[in-house]
């Protein structure tokens, strides 16, 4: 009931301050402004009381509560258990809210500093209204016996929660949520801004009080989707840590709109030009963080994205659409209806000057939006064309956007030597003599080393000299004036980030290793030895794998066990020799074992499964023996020679396979006799579409004395598992075989099938961005400072 209460207390406050500020705007009226501000306070307020009874519910494990019971437990430690906050649907959008709410207490000061106040909070608190909006259509406090009427009674209490998904329980489900939805918050403002404009028909000034708030956002949001890649890179054992999934390039495509935004930005304050492309560019992140959303909560990429969430209900999925039309209609219909009015300003400028370099480099960014756009929609518009949604392949995004990536890297590197509108030639030859012919010799470098691909070696060349360009530009401005050496560092930490890129995707190694116990082998100029195993909490499993390379040596403990929580799939965490790891705190020894053998790769080391391997593979059972057979591979045991060559799927399931439902497989294994003959048995099991194989009893005579008793097929590793025996009715069965097959049994040993991996030069991405980052902050600060400068012109509230 409290917290109800709240949400209603908030939702009233939102929208009479979203009410009261556009009355204020349109009269002319100074006094309502009071009281939006007063509405806005209790809304805020009441937000913020909301997430913290939110909170207390978690923290105490009130599990009556359905969120609650959902997604926490007893067993979480406290950093986890305040992280479920925001994992499930309900959560999310109440920190997206709560960020929101304070941003938009910041903002009502800021826009009242610079007398923007009654249109800019006018709008932010629409913003705000329709996010708390949320919770009236989808209540956040619902019990489980509301969940559930049918099953659970009223007043019932779960002894415990259903806890956190294992692939969550990770220090960075600590982070990157709350950054990265701090950065879907602050695009709002932007937005916010460029109505502002358009309602004041003020298209000049309004963007110097949109550029501070336009760099913060691309600051947090470029360093929030980092932060997602580098949990994949190290939590999901794939070895990447970005893979085009769809839910990452829904907020991929804001900050890169974003940033070409910054860019565009920075050239109407210098020459006026860009009022038109600015206002939109000014909307398009926030409308694309609501589409992003709709993807990601609405249910339509939930067959297409290891990340979206459960489907919310019809009157959630209606509610989003509703929300991007809303203020779709509101930005591009009044930009439409003020068009004619916005003065064109002509820009006299070169394809040697800065103008155009910048204006190149921001289409650039919008164009590779634009191709990851439609390939993140791929879902919706095969799901809406053909009935069934397909996420398209990785490919596409490297084939569109490389071409674009090595335009923007070789306009990051022209564009901070082209003067404003036009260069001197002799000057610019001069200044690109020494970034260029450095960036050709490493060019030339790297390509002896190994780099053949001609689109490789265009996209290098132009990374490496934009980081000559900024390296030798912060030099120079870091002497005189440091607080202008923002853009040089935002551009040095891209040219990096680009490098690490091609050297660590497109230039890694990898094999894969079945490592018997104690038995080391080497890889990659280590010796990797599987020295057993160690039990963790929960019971998951370490799988210990010692390293060494010299004298040094490291334990690698690999991660695998079944989850019950994701209906019995394997969950597999790698571990990774890096400069940036965790055990460096806790075994200081690790630090000089990497700083010796690692600092320009990791060493990424994945489980992959198990194996039995030794002198034999047959395992003596209740029923007889037990025969591991690998396709195409015959296997003799006594006086029977065993061949799995393959699977049969009937054309009567073939159906039920492509449509996702049960199907039946059947395995074909060839019995051979010492005389030559032939026998094929075609066992059927029923795989289920999560991949588990209901097995099917085989009771087909296979020779004079045994009997097929079971066969278990797995289609992914194209292997199967025999199980011969007798049955009652038979003869007895030939026991000094069966006694020969456990004795060999007992000599078979478990061996970890292990992926290792090269990455070079990664840490060049993970230092790139937050390169990036801090230039983005240093020229956020003196935008700020600048503005604080500035003499406003006052214009009526």
């Amino acid at each position: 009931m409290l917290g109800r209460i709240l949400i209603y207390a908030a939702f009233g406050g939102m929208l009479t301050a979203a009410f009261a500020y556009m009355y204020s705007f349109f009269s002319g009226d100074t006094k309502p402004i009071k009281i939006a501000r007063a509405a806005y306070h209790v809304g805020a307020v009441s937000v913020i009381l909301t997430a913290g009874y939110m909170m207390n519910l978690l923290l105490t494990h009130q599990f009556q509560y359905t969120y609650v019971w959902s997604y926490s437990s007893y067993e979480l430690h406290p950093p986890l258990l305040i992280s479920t906050f925001y994992v499930g649907q309900e959560g999310s959008f109440m920190l997206w809210t709560l960020y929101t709410s304070i941003i938009g207490l910041i903002l009502m000061v800021y826009s009242r500093k610079h007398h923007y106040e009654s249109s800019i909070m006018g709008v932010f608190s629409a913003i705000a209204t329709f996010l708390v909006l949320i919770f009236v259509i989808k209540n956040p406090f619902e019990h489980v016996w509301q969940t559930w009427p049918s099953t659970v009674k009223a007043g019932f209490m779960p002894d415990n929660g259903r806890g956190l998904n294992p692939l969550l329980e990770n220090f960075w489900i600590v982070i990157h949520p709350p950054i990265l939805f701090l950065g879907f918050a602050s695009t709002a403002v932007p937005f916010a801004h460029a109505i502002s404009g358009l309602l004041r028909k003020d298209y000049r000034k309004w963007i110097n009080v949109a550029v501070p708030w336009t760099l913060f956002t691309s600051a947090v949001l470029g360093f929030g989707i980092t932060l997602g890649g580098f949990w994949a890179y190290e939590t999901l054992g794939w070895g990447g840590f970005w893979g085009w999934d769809p839910v990452e390039n829904s907020s991929f495509i804001p900050w890169l709109l974003a940033v070409a935004s910054v860019h565009t930005l920075l050239v109407q304050r210098r020459t006026g030009g860009f009022k038109r492309a600015n206002l939109i560019m000014g909307m398009l992140p926030f409308l694309l963080v609501l589409y992003s959303t709709f993807l990601t909560r609405s249910g339509v990429l939930g067959d297409t994205s290891v990340h979206s969430f459960e489907t919310p209900g019809m009157w959630v999925y209606v509610f989003l659409v509703a929300l991007i039309a809303f203020f779709a209609a509101i930005g591009f219909g009044l930009y439409f209806f003020r068009v004619r009015d916005i003065p064109k300003q002509k820009i006299s400028y070169t394809l040697t000057s800065r103008e155009f370099a910048l204006f190149l480099g921001a289409a650039s960014l919008v164009i590779v939006a634009g191709f990851t756009l439609i390939g993140t929609s791929a879902p919706l518009i095969t799901g809406i064309l053909e009935g069934k949604p397909s996420a398209i392949n990785a490919s596409y995004y490297i084939k569109t956007n490389l071409p674009l990536a090595i335009v923007m890297a070789a306009m990051i590197g022209l564009g901070q030597l082209f003067w404003w509108k036009k260069s001197n030639s002799q000057t610019l030859l001069k200044t690109m003599r020494f970034p260029l012919t450095a960036a050709a010799v490493l060019t030339a470098i790297v390509s002896f080393a190994g780099m053949h691909d001609i689109s490789m070696i265009l996209f290098f060349l132009a990374s490496s000299f934009a980081l000559f360009v900024n390296l030798e530009i912060a030099y120079k401005i870091a002497k005189g004036k440091p607080a202008f050496m923002g853009a040089s560092l935002a551009h040095i930490g891209i040219a990096l980030l680009f490098i690490g890129i091609i050297a660590s995707t497109h230039y890694d190694k990898h094999v894969t290793l079945s490592l018997s116990p104690n038995e080391p082998q080497t890889a990659f100029g280590y010796k990797l030895t599987y020295t057993g195993t160690t039990q963790l909490d929960h019971g998951q499993t370490a799988y210990n794998v010692m390293v060494q390379s010299g004298s040094s040596r490291f334990n690698a403990p690999l991660v695998m066990y079944a989850s019950q929580y994701n209906g019995g799939a394997m969950m597999r965490h790698p571990y990774i020799f890096s400069l940036i790891n965790y055990d460096i705190f806790s075994h200081p020894a690790l630090l000089a074992f990497i700083g010796k053998n690692m600092l320009t790769r990791d060493l990424y080391l994945s489980p992959q499964g198990l194996e039995q391997v030794g002198e034999s593979a047959l395992q003596a059972t209740q029923y007889g023996i037990s025969i591991p057979l690998k396709l195409n591979e015959p296997v003799k045991v006594g006086r029977y020679t065993y061949t799995f060559t393959g699977f049969q799927v009937p054309e009567s399931e073939r159906k039920a396979m492509m449509d996702g439902r049960p199907f039946h497989l059947n395995s074909i294994i060839k019995i051979t006799n010492d005389a030559g003959k032939i026998q094929t048995i075609m066992p059927t099991d029923e795989i289920e579409p999560n991949g588990n194989t209901k097995l099917q009893s085989v009771t087909t005579k296979a020779g004079d004395k045994f009997t097929v008793l079971d066969v278990h097929v797995n289609d992914q590793t194209k292997m199967a598992a025999i199980t011969m025996g007798y049955l009652p009715a038979d003869n007895s069965p030939d026991i000094s075989l069966l006694k020969q097959a456990a004795e060999q049994a007992q000599d078979t040993k478990q061996g970890l099938v292990i992926e290792a991996t090269i990455k070079p030069f990664i840490n060049l991405v993970w230092g790139g961005v937050l390169v990036m980052v801090i230039g983005f902050i240093v020229t956020w600060r003196r935008r700020r400072a600048e503005l604080m400068q500035e003499q406003a012109q006052p214009v009526s509230q």
